[in-house]
């Protein structure tokens, strides 16, 4: 992940997979970054799905993380654009249900303008099919407990490629 852009994950519900990852490129990308922070947006349903949680934060990003709550599903792409555009995101993430073209645009925009990453992990698979302007797009999936499979289908600039990834 040369410079900040937008980066797409879609993947199960509850497998953890899909956030778990994303939270390791997190923490390798601000490793040297003291001075911004990491926002996490999880779903107004994080209790039902499971995945942004500050329990499964490494202790390296618990200093630095900060969780924007937003009470109904509209306010998360809102809440997502200002973090990025700010300047004081190191890293955003953002659980929603799939980006369109146009909310993918502003999105990349704003990690222009304040330099910082977006991992949006989108929980709904039809988003796929959906064009985007992302850098790259993923779809995680959990092969049993301990094996993910991470495949590269799309983005700009890069060439497909699956991988099997050990927890």
């Amino acid at each position: 992940m040369d410079r900040p852009a937008l980066h797409e994950f879609f993947g199960q519900i509850g497998h953890g997979g899909n956030s778990l990852y994303v939270i390791r490129l997190a923490a390798q990308i601000t490793k040297g970054s003291k001075s911004r922070n990491i926002f996490f947006i999880p779903s107004p349903h994080q209790q039902e799905t499971g995945l942004l949680n500050a329990i499964v934060l490494p202790v390296a990003l618990q200093a630095s993380a900060i969780f924007i709550h937003p009470a109904h599903s509209r306010d998360i792409l809102w809440a997502f654009e200002e973090c990025l555009r700010s300047g004081q995101a190191a890293c955003v993430i953002a659980e929603v249900p799939f980006l369109d073209l146009k909310a993918s645009r502003r999105l990349q925009l704003a990690c222009e303008r304040g330099q910082s990453y977006a991992f949006a992990l989108c929980h709904d698979t039809r988003g796929m099919e959906k064009s985007s302007v992302a850098r790259t797009r993923w779809q995680i999936r959990g092969k049993n407990q301990n094996l993910w499979s991470l495949n590269l289908f799309g983005g700009k600039g890069v060439r497909p490629h699956q991988w099997i990834m050990e927890r």
